[in-house]
């Protein structure tokens, strides 16, 4: 099967399509029953009771394990760690679809230009001089519309099949707890 592009590609530095920062909480400052969602190092999202961006924005760990491998596409109000990068402020991109790239891909960057001493981390030049490789806006949005509709049929389907899962862990269990108490006995016959 051969793939025909009809479009025209950009390639531009992450510096020249948004801003970046760091915010500026850490960990003790969650609280399980807060108001807004905070975005800490890992893929758990917790709560917070305050909120310092409101927006659209992509949120990546920079550190940790899940250093430049967990990314939020968030649009509303949050908080989020002191490092944990927000990507907002977009110029000639389409916020989804940079979201999309960035986080398939950005992990190989992490990958062979890791500043590495205990834990994986990003540093900031690392992240403006990423390469991003884009088409115009248009295709952009055909693209992340495409994503999004396979990604939810995609998503149905695990939590079709994570529903099933944990059914017949029920049932084994119940099996389990049938048989080992002379309810079921070895041979099928029901006591």
């Amino acid at each position: 099967m051969i793939l025909e592009i009809s479009y025209i590609f950009h390639l531009t530095r992450l510096k020249f399509l948004c801003d970046i920062k760091t915010g500026d909480k850490d960990t003790i400052n969650r609280d399980p029953n807060g108001k807004y969602p905070f975005y800490v190092r890992s893929p758990n999202i917790e709560r917070i009771n305050s909120y310092s961006f409101d927006g659209e924005a992509i949120l990546m760990a920079g550190d940790g394990v899940g250093a430049g491998k967990v990314f939020h596409y968030v649009n509303g109000k949050f908080d989020y760690h002191q490092r944990v990068y927000n990507l907002h402020n977009f110029r000639n991109i389409y916020p989804k679809y940079l979201y999309y790239y960035i986080s398939s891909l950005f992990s190989i960057e992490i990958e062979k230009g890791s500043a590495k001493s205990t834990v994986d981390s990003v540093r900031l030049p690392m992240l403006e001089n990423f390469l991003i490789c884009f088409p115009d806006i248009d295709e952009q949005k055909n693209i992340v519309d495409y994503l999004d509709n396979k990604i939810s049929k995609i998503d149905n389907i695990i939590n079709e099949v994570n529903g099933n899962i944990n059914l017949l862990e029920e049932y084994k269990d119940s099996l389990i707890y049938q048989v080992v108490t002379g309810k079921i006995d070895i041979r099928g016959e029901v006591i």
